[in-house]
């Protein structure tokens, strides 16, 4: 019921968007769009995962486990693997990404990945959960590699205060042997120097 509700207000949210207003009310309903967005990814991943979608999953094996540990410990940039299942949790990642998101590897497997990275609360437009989420969605539903160009996803330092920062960032499905869908290979690349440099004119 919950996510009907949100689901509703966003139609409504985004009709009176498309009908043309003053800046202030397009600020404001810019802000409730994405504070539904997030709220709808939120609870879709920890109730549904991307499983709401034509997708067939395949069964989790040690064999998977294998896997998971030779694609983190080969790849060079940070990676991250997730369980696209309900709740969304994180399975592995490897040293690289440890050391750019403060956190430590055997502290984040198993934990669901919009609680040990969600969007900073001090920032009413955050698009970092909503963005994520739509990113593997899209990996699993088409099962190919979806990327995304510089998105703001503020992280949380050693302090626990949230620091700003930028990445590029590219979600891979990982397939069975029969096809079926066992997980997402997510890559990080911290380009907040960058982007900084440049001035960021998006979400």
């Amino acid at each position: 019921m919950q996510r009907f509700i949100l689901r509703e207000n966003l139609k409504k949210f985004r009709v009176r968007l498309d009908a043309g207003v003053a800046d202030a009310e397009r600020a404001y309903l810019l802000r409730q769009i994405r504070s539904i967005q997030r709220e709808l990814a939120l609870l879709n991943a920890a109730a549904l995962g991307v499983q709401r979608y034509p997708i067939e999953f395949g069964s989790l094996s040690s064999r998977d486990r294998s896997l998971f540990h030779r694609l983190t410990e080969t790849a060079v940039e940070p990676t991250m693997i997730i369980d696209p299942r309900a709740g969304m949790r994180i399975l592995d990642v490897n040293d690289a990404h440890t050391a750019i998101t403060y956190t430590e590897r055997h502290k984040v497997a198993g934990e669901r990945l919009f609680d040990v990275f969600p969007d900073n609360p001090d920032l009413e437009d955050a698009t970092g959960v909503a963005g994520l989420f739509d990113s593997i969605r899209i990996a699993a539903q088409a099962r190919r590699q979806h990327v995304m160009k510089a998105q703001r996803y503020d992280l949380q330092g050693p302090d626990s205060r949230f620091l700003e920062r930028y990445w590029h960032t590219v979600s891979v499905p990982i397939l069975n042997d029969e096809a079926q869908l066992v997980c997402i290979l997510h890559q990080a690349r911290d380009v907040t120097e960058t982007v900084g440099a440049a001035g960021f004119t998006g979400h």
